[in-house]
């Protein structure tokens, strides 16, 4: 039996396995030409860069320090061992063939991205979004999203639990242009057409993956200022560190997103997936043990100590460790973090010598130094914008006469002349400054006579779709009313009631009118759905929307009396993933205040203003727990509608 059961428990072992990706050296000096293809002739250069190597070695350590992936199982390919074959064969022989249901798939590139032609594919520019292998400059291919896209389809067919994080241009929906000092990670689009036509199957987010793109499909990503790092890539690293154990993934994720716009303000990362995969912990799970421990590495001779643990861990310069279950050994205090999973200490108390191996744990924490906070400002000229608010402040008496009295438009707001001048203004005039900007409006170059264009066929468009609609509508139904509506208001000639109900009544009468006191529940209560204290808190909201109410009255099972109310508020507390699986009866309120059906409205409203409330069940006087209907203040609103407009 014992052998049976350990049998058991290793055929179902979740494994963990990752391929991790960084270029950083695109020269492909050692790689020889792709066969039957040669480079791109439209791509003149394919710039290196600084930190995917780094990323790529940054996440392993957070891999194997964090979220509990065996060394063994993490494979990694850099500058120009990431070939395109290279890349497709560890997919193959890595993420795919071995892979069992449940395991935990990880596949993480960094480095350039770019698009490819394919005059058969599904995108409406038919070019698909790429990542540049290390030989693409001896005429490999892309690798392309929809070519991952089957492969990461068999990965999921296995039933495993993937997760894919690009940082790279053109990686998946959500960048905003450069800042200054920054390297983007894309090079120009291949114009070779590779016609594949698919198919390619499912989107693998619709499938259950989660994807996280450092920027969106048309846009571009960025380094850290000091190159050593994708600035969407160090973010999530910062915060993964920061997560909780189980911190769901799009909560990590938006805390990244929080830190890379200190650097990079106009990079928008996406995170892309279902509901259960955007609240599942990134991998499954982020290792937190109940102590933080570390190993020793060895003791150098100047008395110093190499520790297997440094930032990722936790650990900051001036924590305190100390060896596992010793509560009077010798000290260790961190003088200097030397990478994610490594750090130097500084020994004292030693009274024999410490074998290498020895585990540690921290006895006294180090608060890190205060982050600084990054701004970006763009440049920009003062007079520029002074210029800009005169012209669109002068313009609007101007304008307003022009469209009164030469153009004779009904415009009473002057809706025109404050609104939509002064836009079109500022559009043209953004052509004007916009080049005075290092790098651009928002990383994009924007020219005058772009702008003008532009607002020209802005204003041709409208005027012309204005008329067509406006001489359809007038030859369908007509578009003036008559004087006689126009001089009595459409509010009577077309709703038949005032807007206004209180100014009519107060005109036709000296004094105030009490309406309210002549008019009884009965007579504008309404029947209302009810529910019991058993049903989901899903099914209870479903039934407001439909009917558009927001609070409904509860009836018990057995006997139908009325035992509470129950309203959106109070729906509202619950999280909308456990609605579902939460009942009525742990949330609705059981003191109920209710109105009888000959109360006066104006009574209920004294009691409604009191109380706060605005929903009364209406009960017997006889039998105060049988329902007959509710009276809202909405029902109220319009019974004092019509009664004022009744004694006007």
């Amino acid at each position: 039996m014992p052998v049976m059961l350990l049998a058991f428990f290793a055929a179902v072992q979740i494994h963990r396995h990752a391929l991790l990706i960084g270029i950083n050296d695109y020269t492909a000096s050692h790689l020889r030409a792709a066969p039957h293809w040669k480079a791109a002739p439209n791509r003149e250069d394919w710039p290196d860069l600084g930190g995917a190597a780094n990323d790529a070695v940054g996440l392993r350590d957070m891999l194997t320090a964090r979220c509990g992936f065996d060394p063994r199982d993490v494979v990694m390919l850099t500058d120009q061992a990431a070939t395109r074959e290279a890349i497709l064969h560890a997919i193959h022989s890595h993420l795919i063939d071995g892979v069992q249901a449940g395991d935990v798939v990880f596949f993480y590139f960094a480095g350039h991205g770019s698009q490819q032609r394919n005059s058969k594919s599904d995108e409406p520019d038919k070019f698909d979004e790429s990542i540049i292998p290390a030989d693409s400059r001896r005429g490999a291919l892309d690798i392309r999203d929809k070519e991952l896209r089957r492969l990461f389809n068999a990965i999921l067919d296995r039933g495993a639990k993937l997760t894919v994080m690009i940082d790279a241009c053109h990686s998946g929906s959500g960048a905003r242009g450069l800042l200054t000092g920054t390297r983007s990670r894309g090079i120009a689009p291949d114009l070779r057409d590779v016609a594949d036509g698919g198919p390619w199957g499912p989107r693998p987010e619709n499938r259950g993956a989660l994807v996280l793109a450092a920027s969106q499909d048309f846009a571009n990503a960025g380094e850290t200022p000091d190159h050593q790092h994708g600035a969407f890539t160090w973010a999530w690293i910062q915060s993964l560190r920061a997560a909780a154990p189980d911190e769901p993934a799009v909560e990590t994720f938006l805390r990244a997103q929080a830190r890379m716009r200190g650097e990079r303000p106009f990079q928008d990362p996406v995170l892309a997936g279902n509901d259960s995969a955007r609240r599942t912990p990134f991998l499954g799970t982020v290792s937190a043990p109940r102590r933080t421990v570390v190993a020793l590495q060895r003791v150098r001779r100047d008395g110093t100590a190499v520790l297997e643990g440094g930032w990722a861990n936790g650990l900051d310069v001036g924590a305190e460790l100390r060896p596992v279950g010793m509560s009077g050994g010798p000290r260790f205090v961190i003088t200097s973090i030397d990478g994610l999973v490594r750090s130097t200490a500084r020994i004292s108390g030693v009274t024999a010598p410490i074998p290498p191996g020895t585990l540690l744990e921290i006895v006294a924490w180090a608060a890190p130094p205060p982050a600084q906070l990054a701004v970006s400002v763009p440049r920009t000229s003062a007079s520029a914008g002074e210029l800009r608010g005169l012209a669109a402040g002068v313009q609007i008496p101007w304008t307003s006469r022009l469209i009164a009295r030469v153009l004779q438009i009904d415009d009473p707001c002057d809706v025109g002349p404050v609104h939509a001048t002064p836009g079109l203004l500022g559009g043209m005039a953004a052509g004007l400054w916009a080049p005075m900007i290092p790098n651009g409006f928002h990383g994009y170059n924007v020219h005058f006579m772009a702008q003008f264009v532009g607002t020209a066929t802005a204003i041709a468009y409208g005027l012309v779709a204005s008329v067509i609609l406006f001489k359809t509508v007038d030859w369908l139904v007509g578009l003036r009313v008559s004087e006689d509506e126009e001089l009595s208001g459409l509010d009577l000639a077309q709703h038949g009631m005032p807007a206004y109900p209180e100014l009519i009544a107060a005109a036709a009468s000296p004094r105030p009118l009490h309406v309210l006191s002549a008019v009884r529940v009965s007579q504008v209560m309404n029947t209302v759905p009810s529910v019991t204290p058993e049903d989901s808190l899903d099914h209870v909201q479903e039934l407001m929307f439909g009917r558009e109410i927001f609070a409904l009255p509860v009836l018990r099972l057995n006997d139908e009396d009325l035992c509470g109310i129950i309203t959106m508020a109070d729906i509202t507390k619950i999280d909308r993933a456990e609605r579902v699986n939460v009942r009525v009866a742990a949330v609705y309120s059981r003191q109920v205040q209710s109105a009888f059906p000959d109360e006066t409205i104006h009574e209920v409203v004294e009691r409604m203003r009191e109380l706060h409330l605005a929903n009364f069940p209406v009960v017997s006087r006889r039998e105060e727990n049988r329902l007959l209907g509710m009276v809202t203040k909405g029902d109220i609103v319009l019974a004092y509608r019509q009664v004022a407009l009744d004694s006007a």
